[in-house]
């Protein structure tokens, strides 16, 4: 059980009580507050509650809820915590609903009529009443999917990541039901209903410590120190409950609060990071460096201390860093006009999301954020590309090892945005960022150094640039292409048309016309000596032809590197087998290390 000191809250309640006791309350409506997170339970929890429920007898205790009443009675009862069970135990009451419809007969569907009536959406006179008010974002989508029996809806597709985690919350409970009923020989209608009647019953007798707060501000604080005892709740979500309640909507209902927390959530979409991943490296890119335990604290007593920032400039900020995120993702040039060279600055941001490597972004936001002390970034952008690239796609290091260089160099940068910079000291800023770039290349070039050498480098470049690594794959086609332009001189301002351009293996995948089988080439047909750049309608001609037939339409390409595979087909005398792909791989990863990434 919770336990929260007496001192910080002024009067509340805890009982233990059944579900049945929470939501079949007369005339009362829970609510989920506007600061909440959203749906977030996966399979293992929903597999968990469930396995729990019917192994365990009558009364499984599920934990505690917290909740707070308002000041009238009349007031909907908002859900400060424990949100995530009582959605899921609507969800799991929906299937068991929908399950006796389908049975059918006045019994059964008195059944789901009450099911409904007790615990899904009561009816008074004409109106319905939800048990449950879900946030905004997901209403008309928990309307629709659970709360309507399914007789009445129609199921339009889940789209955001919470409306599938509803669905598949959902999908999961009704095959558990199915499957319970047909392996346990519930043939007859009777046996249905008694069983289902059973695991009714079992989700009623769920027990809970139900705590009640009084005062908004203490439900609050209590929801703090739920996450303080260790729940299951993320930065995002309490840092997220204590700006709502520093922003609280206008007097005529504006909440700017959630329409800027709303456009970080779709900043993020697709860049792979969550919403307190992000944060983290936000503070870490211009304040200072924390582990995520330590971060709540830290922004709390920074918000509290510092006076020329608000709960408003923080949250705007947020924004505006999101958003600068989502382009350092995405790297299209058009997004990078205002430096020298937007071609060159978009390739080595592309080269580094391809690489999978977060940690770098903290010293990205801070250049994108600070981008206007200088023009020419190219220089830095290319390092961290070649380093990223040695460092952690190739050499797999430590990631904490370099995390705190990170941010250490951003925070540094981003104090030289405070310095005045009319006469003589734009010049003197301009020569103590030059000292900081120059001694953070010269750092990172040292641990490449020290930590990933020429031997290793060779052989963790064959071993990892495998095509049968799925995640691996558009990082692949990008080292060619980078191989490719290499190869031509070119500095990184044209770029290969992904459109026309496709990976081609030399050496089928399936090699039945070279007479090998799979099994027999499985150890080096990805490997990336085996792969080249082709145009798409030569690739489509070749198939999985032998290479007497392969070979006149390699020579078609215009593409250096394949003109180069070419060339060393004919050298090795028209054959291409396991020894020649692993030579090949050898020299590729000689020409990343001595040129394309050379540092």
């Amino acid at each position: 059980m919770m336990l929260v000191p007496a001192a910080m809250v002024r009067e509340f309640s805890a009982d233990v009580k059944e579900i049945r006791n929470i939501l079949r309350t007369e005339d009362v409506t829970y609510m989920i507050p506007r600061y909440q997170r959203g749906y977030s339970w996966r399979r293992p929890q929903t597999s968990a509650l469930w396995d729990d429920m019917l192994e365990e007898e009558y009364g499984l205790f599920i934990g505690t809820i917290l909740l707070n009443q308002g000041e009238k009675r009349e007031d909907r009862v908002q859900i400060i915590d424990g949100q995530q069970r009582l959605l899921t135990i609507t969800i799991l009451l929906s299937s068991i609903r929908d399950e006796l419809e389908k049975i059918g007969g006045g019994g059964a569907e008195r059944r789901a009529a009450k099911v409904q009536l007790m615990y899904i959406e009561d009816e008074e006179y004409e109106d319905r009443i939800v048990k449950i008010e879900t946030a905004k974002d997901v209403r008309d989508y928990f309307q629709d999917a659970i709360i309507e029996p399914k007789r009445k809806r129609a199921v339009r597709e889940a789209v955001t990541d919470q409306e599938k985690r509803i669905k598949s919350a959902r999908a999961f409970f009704d095959s558990k039901i199915r499957q319970y009923l047909r392996d346990n020989g519930a043939k007859k209608e009777v046996d249905k209903i008694t069983w289902l009647e059973d695991l009714t019953k079992r989700v009623e007798k769920l027990s809970v410590v139900a705590i009640n707060v009084e005062r908004p501000e203490d439900a609050y604080k209590v929801f703090e120190s739920v996450n303080a005892k260790g729940a299951a709740l993320t930065l995002a979500d309490i840092l997220k409950s204590l700006i709502f309640r520093k922003i609280p909507p206008t007097a005529s209902m504006e909440d700017t609060a959630q329409t800027q927390w709303d456009k970080i959530h779709s900043n993020l979409e697709g860049t792979g990071f969550t919403m307190s991943k992000f944060i983290r490296y936000y503070w870490l890119s211009k304040y200072e460096f924390l582990t995520e335990s330590k971060l709540y604290s830290a922004i709390k007593e920074k918000m509290d201390k510092d006076r020329d920032l608000d709960w408003q400039d923080l949250l705007d900020e947020l924004v505006t860093n999101s958003k600068n995120l989502k382009k350092l993702k995405q790297a299209e040039p058009d997004d990078f006009s205002s430096y020298t060279s937007p071609r060159r600055i978009s390739n080595g941001l592309k080269g580094i999301s391809h690489m999978n490597v977060s940690q770098v972004y903290v010293l990205l936001l801070a250049i994108q954020r600070n981008q206007s002390m200088k023009k020419a970034w190219e220089r830095e952008i290319e390092m961290l590309e070649k380093f990223c690239f040695h460092y952690h796609a190739i050499g797999k290091q430590q990631a904490v090892r370099v995390e705190k260089r990170y941010s250490s160099y951003a925070i540094e940068i981003e104090k030289l945005n405070h310095m005045e910079v009319e006469g003589d000291l734009a010049k003197k800023r301009s020569l103590a960022l030059e000292e900081i770039l120059k001694g953070m290349i010269d750092d990172f070039i040292a641990l490449k150094n020290e930590y990933v050498n020429r031997e290793m480098f060779r052989d963790r470049f064959i071993e990892e640039m495998d095509y049968s690594k799925q995640a691996k794959r558009p990082l692949i086609k990008y080292s060619l292409q980078k191989i490719d332009s290499h190869y031509t001189g070119g500095m990184g301002e044209l770029s290969i048309d992904d459109q026309v351009v496709n990976l081609e293996h030399v050496l089928p995948q399936r090699p039945k016309e070279w007479g090998l089988s799979e099994e027999s080439v499985e150890n080096y047909v990805n490997r990336i000596g085996n792969l080249t750049l082709l145009a798409k309608k030569l690739n489509s001609q070749m198939g999985n032809s032998p290479l007497e037939k392969k070979y006149p339409k390699l020579q078609k390409s215009e593409l250096e590197i394949t003109k180069r595979l070419v060339q060393f087909i004919d050298e090795s005398g028209m054959k291409w087998n396991e020894s020649l792909i692993m030579e090949r791989s050898g020299e590729l990863a000689t020409v990343c290390y001595d040129g394309v990434w050379k540092l």
